[in-house]
């Protein structure tokens, strides 16, 4: 099926252009130009459109707006929080007016549904962070210089590089003698950053910090008692994979932070690339591709089939009963809390009245 191309307006009250309304209302406009539909931001809806979109259920314009003599197929509205009776009436009064409401969350879209008694609950969008277009390859750090005896084990990453795919992750090595194994390393397809004084500057221990930081993991391959970049990571409270050995051991990590052979290394590693991935995952929800993707096949949906918000019309209720039972909740709880400390001041007035009276006895 071809996909409608959609004309959107997105309605942003002047006095909320400059705040983070206004910021989402450009990330949708973004978002959906560049799928190739035609978006305006605006002060008021103005001409024919497919979708106008308030970017604020409480515009004052919302309910005023003349669009009778327009072609609009989907009127909705963002309902960012409904804290109070005047809100909730708002939010009653827009939904009554056939407006797609477009909550921010599945808990408020469910909790105003219960309150209002909706056939159905609302729809609901997460928005986006620029966090999430900025994330990256896991990144595991060693700091250690390496030995022609091999005792920092690194002969193990290009065997782990070889056993399984590990390009999702970056290495960090600050560390000398580290060429023939990053060379290697960098064949397989492996990214790997190195600060040895070479291809970049080694840096002072006081710039350490800055590097642990960047890390999602910190690995120590050795088996020579302990390492004090290990120390320091574990200080710095990085995630750590390291041998189990030496004064490592007082650190009282986890196992699942330790390992004693190659073997349970790669399986132990393999768990925590899985982790990382899985967390990716996660944040992948809030990104602004995700709401556009949402937004999207929801209006699309409406588009399809434009009967559809009359199908889920409000039962009918008797409305002022609803906000009384709403707000009787709230003002049993500062009943409560007026008698607590109505309780507590007098116990601190009794309590001072008795050391005054041991005061002045003799």
């Amino acid at each position: 099926m071809q996909q409608p191309q959609m004309v959107i307006q997105l309605i942003v009250d002047p006095i909320n252009s400059g705040w983070i309304l206004g910021k989402i209302a450009r990330k949708i406009a973004e978002g959906f130009e560049a799928k190739g539909y035609s978006v305006q931001i605006l002060g008021q809806p103005i001409g024919n459109s497919d979708v106008v979109f308030w970017m604020y259920y409480g515009d004052l314009g919302i309910l005023d707006s003349n669009l009778s003599n327009y072609k609009t197929k989907i009127k909705s509205a963002l309902v960012t929080h409904v804290d109070d009776a005047n809100k909730l009436r708002q939010v009653k009064k827009i939904a009554d007016a056939n407006i797609d409401l477009i909550f921010m969350s599945k808990e408020h879209a469910n909790s105003i549904s219960t309150l209002l008694e909706f056939r159905e609950r609302p729809f609901n969008i997460l928005a986006g962070s620029d966090l999430v277009d900025q994330r990256r390859k896991m990144r595991v750090g060693l700091f250690t210089k390496t030995f022609p005896d091999s005792r920092k084990n690194e002969e193990w990453l290009i065997l782990l590089a070889k056993e399984v795919d590990i390009q999702s992750c970056e290495l960090v090595i600050v560390g000398t003698g580290w060429n023939k194994i990053y060379s290697r390393l960098r064949e397989l397809g492996i990214n790997v950053e190195v600060y040895d004084g070479i291809e970049l500057d080694y840096p002072k221990y006081s710039d350490f910090t800055a590097i642990y930081n960047t890390l999602d993991l910190y690995v120590y391959l050795g088996f020579d008692e302990g390492s004090m970049g290990a120390l320091d990571a574990f200080l710095l409270k990085c995630e750590m994979l390291i041998s189990r050995q030496g004064f490592h051991l007082e650190f009282n990590l986890s196992e699942d932070s330790y390992f004693s052979d190659y073997n349970e290394f790669r399986n132990k590693f393999l768990i925590r690339m899985e982790q990382y991935r899985i967390q990716e995952d996660e944040f992948s929800k809030w990104s602004w591709a995700r709401t556009i993707e949402s937004l999207e096949d929801h209006w699309i949906l409406h588009l399809e089939n434009p009967n559809l918000l009359e199908a889920k019309k409000l039962c009918e209720l008797n409305f002022p009963d609803k906000i009384w039972n709403f707000y009787k909740r709230r003002r049993e709880y500062k009943k409560l809390l007026k008698q607590s400390l109505i309780r507590f001041f007098k116990l601190r007035l009794k309590n001072w009245v008795i050391r005054q009276i041991q005061k002045k006895q003799p």
